[in-house]
Parts: structure tokens; sequence; C-alpha cells
């Protein structure tokens, strides 16, 4: 006679085999008090809703991951709440513990605050949302918030969060993970906001990020006499951050833009004559153009493009919306100067009024600055602390004067200023900021001994990508060199090669700092190897 095997008896469970830990969960889930059922506080004024993580109940079971994927359709490699393992002590004393995280819904969220179109809301009841239909994509909340928390969607294009399934606690239930968690880790519990403004130091656990950046709400108990970790990361885990050449070639190109107008304004206050008027119209033009480019450029950084409109929203408060009002200006503003030099250029303008065509780049050049403070403004930001330096503003506008002032330095060369005081007047501010430029990466270096995670980052800049970090250091160096001893060559060709080889030396130097700009950031981080599988952004 034929047996046939159904789907249950596939599904059912082999009762000789040994399950220990299916076994312990039962027990745990039928035991009222090791798992009540539970309802939500009721708020007063001046209270919110927060989670409540028990570090000494987490096994580390991933039941909640699970349930909180399935409760909002994500993906595998989105996950809105992590389970990572927290390792401290030294041999043989060491503890490892799991932490279950996910957004801290905090009374001063920095995603919020950084957010260019007003994509984040922070409801009554405390928890922070996150609104689709607003986001574009730019995934700057994903650098302010310290905990990794907003993630990247690759496939929707946007960023999306953990909101506490706010659909059903509105229902007066609790969120998919609390009721998931066969252990009672996680609770949703009620917090007086400021009393946890004077408490906030205790909301500080081991390996978390301070809770002050924040104002974190979420309350993690820790096991008693659990050590303290001095390292957020092991640097053997380190990995490089993304690149964001769209943004790579942003910086770059705009600074340079900005740089040639105030060469060219400098130029004509002077009384620059070995830049005669093809030559400034030249640069002008030049400066327009990269100046363009490098905001197209821009664009394909965002997830949806389509909409880069709206990310001046949040003007008030958004560094990112200062910086593309400010670069929407000069985009302006530099065309008057450009009009002037084309209009000169083709014959329509017999005789190119100095005075007008020097005070519109003045204006381009003057509004080209607050668009690069507002950049630096976008990096200063506690989440990543290699880029909350004095270094970046600092780069970003020797960037622009050194690439400026080498292209200045090539026209005076072609037009054949080599022996003139002009040469020598504008030769030395490529030797000053380029060696300028060459030393500031490893001051981070000396200075990184005080935070872990610039320290990390000091130590992938000269291990991981050593050798990119000595072959900046190395062009800025060359073309600190080349461009007075250029002048001094005779032969005319020599010298123009020699004069073309520091321009690119710097252009090349420039575009390594950049990108090392962006993959050696180390971001405030969980401990150990929470993030050894780092969330999409």
């Amino acid at each position: 006679m034929q047996t046939f095997i159904t789907i249950e008896d596939l599904l059912r469970p082999d009762e000789t085999q040994s399950r220990p830990v299916m076994e312990r969960l039962k027990e745990l889930d039928g035991d009222p008090s090791a798992r009540s059922d539970v309802t939500l506080p009721t708020l007063a004024e001046g209270e919110q809703f927060r989670f409540h993580i028990d570090m000494s109940s987490c096994i580390g079971c991933r039941c909640c991951e699970v349930a909180c994927n399935e409760q909002n359709n994500n993906p595998a490699h989105v996950t809105w709440r992590r389970v990572g393992e927290i390792e401290a002590g030294s041999y043989p004393d060491v503890k490892r513990m799991h932490l279950s995280m996910s957004c801290n819904h905090c009374i001063e969220p920095s995603c919020l605050e950084g957010c260019p179109t007003s994509a984040y809301t922070k409801k009554e009841n405390g928890i922070v949302v996150h609104n689709a239909e607003a986001c574009i994509g730019c995934q700057y909340c994903t650098w302010n918030c310290p905990y990794g928390v907003p993630q990247y969607h690759p496939e929707r294009h946007i960023v999306t969060k953990c909101h506490m399934c706010v659909d059903r606690i509105e229902a007066n239930q609790q969120p998919a993970c609390v009721e998931a968690c066969p252990v009672n880790a996680i609770q949703i519990e009620k917090v007086n906001i400021e009393e946890w403004k004077q408490a906030i130091d205790s909301a500080n656990a081991p390996g978390v990020p301070p809770a002050d950046i924040t104002l974190s709400t979420t309350r993690i108990t820790v096991p008693d006499n659990f050590p303290e970790i001095e390292e957020t990361q092991d640097v053997a885990l380190l990995e490089p951050e993304a690149a964001h050449w769209s943004l790579i070639i942003f910086l770059l190109l705009g600074q340079w833009s900005v740089g040639l107008f105030g060469m060219v304004a400098a130029g004509e206050a002077l009384g620059l004559e070995v830049l005669n008027t093809a030559l400034t119209s030249i640069l002008a033009l030049m400066g327009f153009a990269i100046g363009q480019a490098g905001m197209v450029a821009a664009t394909f950084h965002l997830g949806r493009p389509a909409y880069a409109w709206k990310a001046i929203r949040a003007w008030r408060r958004s560094w990112l919306s200062r910086e593309v009002i400010a670069f929407g200006a000069y985009a302006v503003a530099s065309s008057v100067p450009a009009l002037l030099a084309g209009l000169s250029l083709l014959g329509y303008l017999e005789h190119l009024p100095g005075w007008a065509f020097g005070a519109a780049s003045f204006v381009a050049f003057t509004v080209g600055l607050v668009g690069i403070a507002s950049s630096a403004g976008i990096y200063l930001i506690p989440a990543r602390p290699a880029w909350n330096r004095w270094s970046t503003p600092a780069q970003f506008y020797l960037s622009g004067f050194l690439l400026a002032a080498a292209t200045g330095f090539v026209s005076v060369m072609l037009s054949g200023g080599a022996g003139t005081n002009w040469a020598w007047i504008i030769v030395l501010p490529v030797s000053l900021f380029a060696a300028t430029q060459a030393v500031i990466p490893w001051l981070l270096c000396v200075e990184s001994m005080r935070e872990p995670a610039v320290r990390q980052t000091a130590h992938m800049l000269t291990h991981q990508f050593g050798q990119l970090s000595f072959m900046r250091t190395a062009y800025m160096g060359l073309a600190a060199v080349i461009a007075p001893a250029a002048i001094f060559v005779k032969p005319n060709s020599a010298s123009i090669a020699m004069t073309l080889a520091m321009l690119v030396f710097v252009v090349l130097a420039e575009l390594i700092g950049r990108y090392l700009f962006f993959v050696t950031v180390v971001p405030r981080n969980m401990a150990g190897s929470f993030f050894t599988s780092k969330p999409s952004h």
C-alpha cells in the first residue's frame, strides 16, 4: 500500500528531536510572570511614548526584526529594528549581551532638524514619523542620526524608518516588535519629557552613542556590572562609507567655480593687465559652466530628482535647504558676468565694461561664498565626528581658492606673463594653498585620540586608504613645487607644460581628497559587531 506524505506531515515537529531553545520559549510564553498582556499607558500632558529595552532579558532571537519587516513589508536588506551583539571586558572576563534597537523617537530628532523637505514630523504622542511622499531620497537624515536609524530604500528611492507602528498604537495595540518578543525584552512606556531632559545622562548605555546628542528617549536596562566600552567598533570591522560621486563632483566643481569668479573680480579690481579681456571672459564663462555642471551632478544623488524643488521647504533649520537656495542664487548671479563675457567674445560689446564686469563677478563670488558655507554646514554634524571639525569648512574654501589660483596661473603663463610680477603674485597662493591642503588631513590623525570615531577615520586614512592618502599628499607637494619652478624655466613650451602638469596634480589631489572625505568617515555607531552588516544608506 502506497503511503502519501502531506504538507502537514512535513510541518509536524519531530517529537524525538531536542529543541532546548524552543522548549525554553514555550516555558517563558506560558509563564504569566515572564510575559504578561500589557496595555498601552495613557499619556498626560508633557508625556510621550518610548521604547524600553531590557538587555538582561534579550536572547538575540531576532523575532522583533522579523515581525517588524513583516508588519511594514520591508525587504530583508531594509531593517528598521536590528538586534546586535555587544561585547565588553577582556579575557577571561568577557561579557556578551544582545541589544534590540530601532528609532529612539528623540525629543530633538536630528533627522527632523536636517531634513530639507520637512518629511519628518513629531506627533503629540512623541512618535517621529516619516512622510514618504515628501521625501526626495537625499539621505541627509541617514547622516544626521547618530544611531543609524533612517535607511535608504533603493527600490522606493526614498528613506524609511521605524514609526513605532503608529497605526497600531492609535488603535491601542502594541507594536509588532513588542508583541513578537518571546521574553518581553521590548516594552512601550511613557516618559515625562522635562524630567527626562534633566536625567538624560541616565539614558546612556555601554556602546550606545550619547543620548544628549538628540535627547534619545529609549530607556535601556543594562545588566549589573557590565563593563565600559571604549571603542564603538572594532577597526577590523570598519567598512568604507559610500563614495557619493555625484556629491564629490558637485563640491569640487562648485567650489572651483566660486573661486574662479573671486579671481576674476580680484583681477579686475587690481588691474591685472596680463589677463586680457579675452582671457578674463573665458575664465568667467569657464566658472559659469563648471558651476552649472556641478549643480546638475548634485541632482543625481537624489533618489527622486524630479522632486528636487521640495528641498527648499525647511530653509529655517536645514543646511541642505540653505545650500540649495544659496547655489540657486549663485546660478543666477554667476550668469550675469558670464553673459557679459559671452557678449564681449562674440563682438556684441566693443569694450567690456570693466567696472560692471568686476562688480558682477564680485557679487557672484560673494553669493558663492555663502553657498560654500552652507555646504560645510551640512557636514558639521555630531553624528559624524570626523566631519564635525574646523577642517571641513577650511578645506572647502581652500579647494575653491586653490583650483582657481592654479587656473589663473595657467592663464597668466599662457598669455606670456611668465616674467611679470603678476606671475609671482598668483603663484604664491598656489604654493601656499597646496601646501596647506597637503597638511590638513594629517592633522586629523594627530588630533584623533579624543574621539573613537575620529581615531577610526584616521586609521582608515593611514591603513586601508593609506596609498591614496600619501598619493594625494604627493600630488599637492608636487603642485606647490612645480608652480614657482615653472617661472624660472626659459623655454616657453617647457614652462607651459609644467604649469599644465601643476593644474592636473591639483585637480587629482582635490578629487582624491574629496573621495577620502566621504569613504573614510566613521559615523557614531553601536558597539562591537552590532552593525557588521551595515544598514542601507
